[in-house]
């Protein structure tokens, strides 16, 4: 079991400067997309967000739930896993946590990110210079610190789109007169991203 240890762990600090140079130039390349496709980005998010929206009405008009005060968009590890790239979205009253009544959508975002399998593959090959055998865990293993990069990307795309003023768009009457937005990894810690107020 150590040695395994060992071997990851020396996988990964064997990796860590071709990691950090590859999240550099990504992260270049999708704030410059994100700037050339902004409105398309924007509505795209503005969708998903109205869809999950659609779900919350008769909640509310049935007592279940108060007004949404909270919108948490939620980064999945487990996309490291199914080679998805979605967000979770979900919506909480003022209770927020204790608002156990669940509805939650999801935000494809993999128009920013067609690069991913070429560069795990580039990491791949940089470890079969060195290590043998590599296994399909081990590869799982690159793939998580590969997304935990993409993870802080992905704050700075969403801060962007929720902070502009085309975004409140989405907050109809089943929406306080201004909403928190937070960020985090599902089911983990978030941050406060964005308040945004109806226009």
């Amino acid at each position: 079991m150590q040695c395994l240890q060992d071997r990851q762990r020396e996988m990964s600090e064997y990796l860590k400067n071709d990691i950090g140079r590859i999240i550099s130039l990504r992260t270049s390349q999708v704030m410059e997309h994100l700037y050339a496709n902004k409105d398309n980005l924007l509505q795209s998010l503005v969708n998903s967000v109205e869809s999950t929206a659609a779900s919350v009405h008769h909640l509310i008009a049935n007592g279940k739930k108060q007004k949404i005060r909270y919108m948490q968009f939620s980064f999945l590890l487990s996309n490291a896993l199914t080679r998805e790239l979605r967000f979770r979205i979900d919506f909480y009253d003022a209770r927020y946590y204790s608002d156990i009544t669940d509805i939650g959508g999801y935000w494809d975002y993999s128009e920013l990110f067609g690069f991913i399998d070429e560069d795990i593959e580039f990491l791949h090959m940089k470890l079969s210079e060195k290590f043998a055998r590599i296994k399909e865990y081990e590869l799982v293993d690159i793939r998580m610190v590969y997304h935990i990069a993409v993870f802080a990307i992905m704050e700075m795309v969403l801060t962007e789109l929720v902070s502009d003023i085309a975004f409140a768009q989405v907050l109809t009457e089943i929406f306080e007169p201004e909403i928190y937005v937070f960020y985090g990894a599902y089911m983990d810690q978030s941050k406060l991203t964005a308040k945004v107020r109806k226009r």
